[in-house]
């Protein structure tokens, strides 16, 4: 994302090394066959939002939409946790720290926000008011 061909080339190198790691102890194949190539494209403003921005571009490039729109990337981060937990199975029931069946109301706490469970013993809960991690 804007350096040099020779920086490309050697990233190419590397995840092509990966692939064929990946491939030898993996049933699934990854296919190493990009070619380096420039384009213009947006640049990241801030030192902080690098993740939702590469996922930003990335999505861009795959639907093949110009890879110079500006976006808001705290309006995208939206977007992208709507999309994902409107795309994820209903989780209620089972424990926010290691996912595990509660099978009734006695065994755990609620988040008072998403409604995801939690069981007394995975997380001391001190009140009764209790706010996922997940939601930060």
């Amino acid at each position: 994302m804007g350096n040099s061909a020779k920086v490309c080339e050697e990233v190419i190198r590397k995840f092509r090394k990966f692939s064929l790691k990946y491939n030898s102890i993996s049933k699934s194949r990854i296919e190493p066959d990009l070619v380096p190539f420039s384009t213009n494209h947006i640049h990241q403003k801030d030192s902080h939002k690098c993740g939702v921005f590469v996922i930003y571009f990335f999505d861009q490039y795959v639907r093949k939409k110009s890879l110079s729109e500006e976006k808001d990337m705290n309006e995208y981060r939206t977007q992208l946790k709507t999309t994902i937990l409107e795309g994820s199975e209903v989780v209620t029931h089972l424990c926010l720290k290691y996912g595990l069946n509660i099978h009734d109301e006695g065994e755990g706490s609620r988040c008072n926000l998403c409604k995801q469970r939690i069981h007394y013993h995975c997380y001391p809960i001190t009140d009764d008011y209790l706010i996922c991690a997940k939601l930060y």
